[in-house]
Order: C-alpha cells, then sequence, then structure tokens
C-alpha cells in the first residue's frame, strides 16, 4: 500500500523591475508587500495480511517544496511617506503515517514513513533600486515550521515472521534577505530592519513488534 502527497507550488509577491511607487503627484503613505504560504499536508497508509504465508508493505511520503519570495525588481523607485515593508513568509505542517501488520504462518511487514520538506523563503531588493520612506523599511524572510512528523509501525504475528519500520524526516529550509548592488535604502525618521528567521520542529519514529515461534 503505497500514499505519495507531493506539494511544490510558488507564490510571489512583488513590485516589477522599473516600476515608479509615489513618484507623481499622488502622494504614497504607506507600502506593504507580503507573500504567504500555508501548507498542509498527510500521507497515511494502513496494510493488513493474512494467511498461510503473507506479507505486506505500508509505504508514505509527504514532500514539501514551496517557493514564497517577497521583492524589488530591479531600478525600481518606492518614495513614501511613511513605512515599507516586504515580507515572505511559509508556513508547514507535513505528516506521515505508515502502518503495517502482518498474521500468518510466515511473513513480513514492512512500513515506511518519510516526510521531505524543502522550503526556500526569500525577500529580496533588486540592483539599482530605490526605497526612500518617511518610517521604517522592514524586509523580513520567515519559515515556521509547526510540524513535520514520520511515524512507520509494523507488527508481525505468527509461526515465523520479520516485521521492519523505518521513519525519515529530512527538513533542509533556505530562508534569506538580499539587498542587490547599487541599491539603496533610506529612512528620513525610521529604522531599516533585515530579518531572516526560520523557527523549525521536526521528529520521526519507528516501531516494530514480532510475536512469533
Amino acid at each position: 500500500v503505497i500514499a505519495d502527497v507531493t506539494d511544490a507550488g510558488t507564490t510571489e509577491a512583488y513590485v516589477d523591475a522599473g516600476a515608479l511607487v509615489g513618484d507623481g503627484p499622488d502622494r504614497v503613505r504607506r507600502l506593504d508587500v507580503t507573500a504567504r504560504s500555508v501548507q498542509t499536508l498527510a500521507a497515511d497508509t494502513g496494510a493488513a495480511a493474512g494467511g498461510i504465508v503473507a506479507g505486506q508493505g505500508s509505504v508514505a511520503t509527504a514532500e514539501a517544496r514551496p517557493t514564497v519570495r517577497s521583492f524589488v525588481g530591479g531600478g525600481a523607485q518606492i518614495r513614501v511617506d511613511d513605512g515599507v515593508a516586504f515580507t515572505a513568509e511559509g508556513k508547514l505542517d507535513v505528516d506521515s503515517t505508515a502502518k503495517g501488520i502482518t498474521v500468518a504462518g510466515a511473513g513480513a511487514g514492512v512500513s515506511q514513513g518519510t516526510v521531505d520538506a524543502d522550503p526556500t523563503i526569500e525577500t529580496s531588493i533588486g540592483a539599482d533600486s530605490l526605497i526612500e520612506a518617511g518610517g521604517d523599511i522592514l524586509l523580513t524572510a520567515q519559515q515556521i515550521t509547526t510540524g513535520l512528523s514520520s511515524l512507520a509501525t509494523a507488527s508481525f504475528g505468527g509461526l515465523i515472521g520479520a516485521a521492519a519500520s523505518t521513519a525519515t524526516t529530512l527538513l533542509s529550509p533556505t530562508v534569506g534577505v538580499a539587498v542587490g548592488d547599487g541599491a539603496s535604502l533610506i529612512s528620513r525618521a525610521g529604522r531599516i530592519g533585515l530579518l531572516a528567521d526560520a523557527d523549525n520542529l521536526a521528529d520521526a519514529f519507528a516501531d516494530g513488534w514480532v510475536g512469533a515461534v
């Protein structure tokens, strides 16, 4: 029995290259550009076999590879009276559960649970662009993993048997904030802040039980 769930979407929010914001007679008070992705994935399998000779496998795989970007294209000019904030934020909750039960005279039960998460979260200011603000200029990239868990259980009951289980959890986030060559960030009465942050929680659990003669 196999369950396979994959999500590899892209979420973007941006000011395009060469754009002019607040450069004309109409004033812009504040600019907030936010790209946010929230992913919840679950792969769940349960396998059972019974007979004189029996074997059953249970494989659950959940893969998450989101890309989240908030950015200013090269050569853009942004002028606002108050603050500017560019934010890229990703949230993940990914689980896999593989359960196998074999009851037979002779047999084997194998369970494998795998979670693989590879998020890319980026906030960037393009080359030769300008941001001029009366207040704060804040650039943030943040990855939050509320749960990343793989569970595998295998059990066998019979005369001759084997039970094997493997649980694997892989997490490889890429989180970054970048300002391109020649770009200018000017805050007249505030602060300029760059923050790249990853907050992750992951676990894996495998259990096997054999009752045989």
